[in-house]
């Protein structure tokens, strides 16, 4: 069968889009592609409530994988597959920019031109999201390439976020930088081309940090190393241990820093960046 990937594409901080039309972009899909649906493949872990929003209104089933290799990634040339060396691209695609406007992208070339496109989608629009349904993947490939239960993974973590310890180990992650809570002292919004871009200071009891952040590429400099994309660099609500957005600190707001090194799929050398 044929599986599609929906997700949306732009800055962090843009508002969400209205997704009702999603049974249309199925429809307007499989007919330019003479091809039926039959699942939805996660871009990546992050985007759960686009994914499975789009799977209720299209009536799918979600395969337990992403394409993202267990994370999210800044840029679609970071995907799982194109890791991998397999030619994929998310085209022929079907859009929907935060202006109402419906499209078909047909086939490009590479990931980056499909970026390309959508990007430039993002910046007509006012720096909006863009909606997205394509990439299609046919289910050998996604045994074979995207062979890791990480949606699974994911909502166990969900269920684990009543204590760091119970967080740690339920993820099988080693990590890098235990738990510290820290403060936000300094922000400053940096222009990156479609990408919601920061600088933060973070102090700490014991050292302070800098984090260099465009969307889901976070870099992390202590007083002795760099840490950054793909391992896991994560900020949480101290009260409630959900994830925080880049985009929702503010100074003078506490946050728990803890970061995770990257997981098995990134290990192999020729995945790393």
């Amino acid at each position: 069968g044929t599986y599609v990937t929906v997700a949306e594409l732009g800055p962090s901080n843009a508002p969400p889009i209205d997704k009702t039309v999603l049974p249309k972009l199925l429809k307007t899909f499989e007919t330019q592609l003479k091809q039926k649906v039959d699942g939805i493949v996660p871009g990546e872990i992050g985007q759960e409530v686009i994914t499975l929003e789009a799977a209720w209104r299209c009536g799918l089933p979600v395969v337990n994988t992403d394409l993202a290799g267990g994370r999210a990634v800044p840029k679609l040339s970071d995907l799982a597959l194109v890791r991998q060396g397999v030619g994929f691209t998310m085209s022929p695609l079907v859009f929907l920019t935060a202006a109402g406007q419906m499209g078909f992208l047909a086939k490009q070339k590479s990931l980056n031109d499909d970026e390309k496109q959508l990007r430039q989608l993002v910046s007509l629009d006012k720096k909006q999201v863009v909606l997205f349904l394509g990439g299609g993947i046919k289910g050998k490939t996604i045994k074979e390439k995207l062979a890791y239960h990480s949606y699974s993974l994911a909502a166990n973590l969900g269920d684990n976020l009543k204590s760091i310890s119970k967080l740690i180990k339920a993820l099988p992650n080693k990590v890098i930088i235990r738990p510290e809570k820290v403060v936000v002292e300094k922000i400053e919004e940096v222009n990156t081309k479609g990408f919601f871009g920061s600088r933060v200071q973070l102090k700490g009891q014991k050292q302070n940090f800098q984090l260099k952040v465009e969307n889901e590429f976070i870099e992390l400099t202590t007083q002795t190393k760099k840490i950054m994309f793909p391992d896991l660099i994560c900020l949480l609500d101290p009260d409630k241990l959900f994830g925080l957005s880049s985009d929702s600190l503010v100074v003078g707001k506490e946050v728990v820093l803890i970061v995770f090194e990257k997981h098995e799929f990134w290990k192999e050398k020729k995945y790393e960046s």
